[in-house]
C-alpha cells in the first residue's frame, strides 16, 4: 500500500485540491470545535499553493517559498528546495503548517511521502474503510507516541482523502486526562490529479504594506527610541484580555507576582516552535508564583481554542484584538515580555530559536531576585 502511494504521488505532475479542516474537543464538560475551509494546487516538482481564506497563504514560486498572513500584513519567506524534498528541506513553520492544514499537498511535495507517512511511527497497520463518496478507499492507522492517525486514500488514484488525527493521547501525557474526545480532520472533497494548472498561479510578490517578520523582530530590538524596548523599566501597561472561556482576565489580578506575556499566533513558526516550551515553563515555575500568559493575536477563538487543544497545551490564553499588542509596542512576534512583583518590565525577547528558552528562564530567574 506504501508502494502503490509512493508511485501515485510521485508521477504526479500537478494536482488541485479542495478540503475542509475540523475539530473536535470534548472534556466532559464542553464541546469546542473548529472548521477551516481550503483550496491548493501543486505543479511538479516544487510549486504550490495552500489558501485557507481568513487564515495563512502559503506557496512556492519554485524559488522561494513564503507564508503570509494577508489580514496581518505579515510574512515569511526563504529558499525553496530546488526538487521534490524531504519535509526537514522545507522551512519548518511550512512543513508543519501544510502537514495539519493539508496534508495532501504535503505528501505531493515529498520526496519519499511513505517515509513521511511512516516517520516516528510504533506502529503501521491496514484498518477497514468505507467508500468517501461512493468511491472505495484504502485505509492505515499510524501508531506513535503522540496518538493515533487514520489516514484514507482513494483505492483507485492511491492519493489521500481523509486524515483523521486523535490528540487523546498526547493531551493525556500533558495533563489533560478529562479529555475524552480530541480529534482533527482534513476531508478532501477534491482531489484532481493531473488538474489544469498554469506556473503563473504560483507567482508572487510581497504586498507593499507587508511587513517580513525577521526584519519587524529585528528592527524591534533595534529599537532604543519608540519600540517596545523602550518599555523595560517603566510600568507595565494595564489591560483586560478575554480568556478562552469567555471570562475576563485583568492585568491588574496579576500584580504581585513575576508575570511572562507571550504575544503569538497559530500561523507563525517562531511562535509554535517556542509554545510547548512556554507550557513547560509555566509548569516549571508556578510554585515560585511565576504567572505566564500567552495572548494570542486576533485569530477567532474557536481556532485558537482547537490549536491549543491539538497542541495539549495547558497554559492560560488570551485573545487580544490588536490593542494589547499596541500598549506592548509589538512589531514582531513571539514577543515575550517578563514583569517583575513591581509591575514593571524586567525584559523583552523577541523570536525564537536557539537558546531562546534558556534566555527566558534566566530572566525569569532575575526578576524572582
Amino acid at each position: 500500500m506504501l508502494k502503490q502511494i509512493d508511485d501515485a504521488y510521485g508521477k504526479l505532475e500537478s494536482l488541485a485540491l479542495t478540503g475542509t479542516l475540523r475539530g473536535r474537543f470534548d472534556d466532559g464538560v464542553a464541546v469546542q470545535t473548529f472548521e477551516q475551509r481550503f483550496s491548493g494546487v501543486y505543479l511538479t516538482p516544487n510549486r504550490f499553493l495552500h489558501d485557507a481564506p481568513g487564515d495563512v497563504r502559503i506557496g512556492s514560486d519554485g524559488k522561494s517559498v513564503y507564508a503570509i498572513r494577508p489580514d496581518k500584513k505579515v510574512y515569511i519567506t526563504a529558499a525553496a528546495p530546488a526538487e521534490r524534498a524531504k519535509p526537514a528541506d522545507w522551512p519548518e513553520v511550512i512543513s508543519e503548517l501544510l502537514r495539519m492544514q493539508n496534508p495532501g499537498l504535503y505528501l505531493a511535495l515529498a520526496r519519499d511521502p511513505s517515509e513521511s507517512i511512516v516517520e516516528g511511527a510504533s506502529r503501521v497497520s491496514r484498518i477497514l474503510a468505507e467508500p468517501i463518496d461512493g468511491r472505495a478507499c484504502e485505509a492505515m492507522r499510524i501508531e506513535s507516541d503522540g496518538g493515533e492517525v487514520h489516514l484514507f486514500f482513494d483505492a483507485a488514484t492511491h492519493l489521500l482523502r481523509r486524515d483523521v488525527t486523535d490528540h487523546r493521547k498526547l493531551m493525556h501525557q500533558r495533563g489533560r486526562a478529562d479529555m475524552k474526545t480530541a480529534e482533527v480532520t482534513v476531508d478532501y472533497t477534491i482531489v484532481e490529479p493531473g488538474a489544469a494548472v498554469k506556473a503563473e498561479q504560483f507567482a508572487w510578490i510581497p504586498p507593499a504594506d507587508a511587513r517580513e517578520m525577521a526584519t519587524a523582530a529585528r528592527d524591534d530590538q533595534e529599537d532604543d527610541g519608540d519600540g517596545a524596548m523602550a518599555l523595560v523599566g517603566k510600568p507595565a501597561p494595564d489591560f483586560t484580555a478575554t480568556g478562552l472561556d469567555g471570562k475576563p482576565i485583568k492585568f491588574a489580578d496579576l500584580k504581585g507576582s513575576v508575570v511572562v506575556l507571550d504575544f503569538w499566533a497559530s500561523w507563525c513558526g517562531p511562535c509554535v516552535q517556542g509554545l510547548p516550551a512556554l507550557d513547560q515553563l509555566a509548569r516549571d515555575y508556578q510554585a515560585r508564583g511565576v504567572r505566564v500568559l500567552a495572548i494570542n493575536q486576533q485569530e477567532d477563538v474557536d481556532k485558537v481554542r482547537g490549536f491549543i487543544n491539538s497542541k495539549g497545551l495547558t497554559l492560560p490564553v488570551a485573545l487580544d484584538d490588536g490593542s494589547i499588542a499596541e500598549k506592548y509596542r509589538v512589531k514582531g512576534i513571539p514577543q515575550t515580555v517578563v514583569i517583575g512583583k513591581d509591575g514593571k518590565v524586567r525584559n523583552i525577547l523577541v523570536g525564537f530559536g536557539p537558546g531562546s528558552e534558556e534566555k527566558l528562564r534566566a530572566a525569569i530567574d532575575a526578576a524572582i531576585r
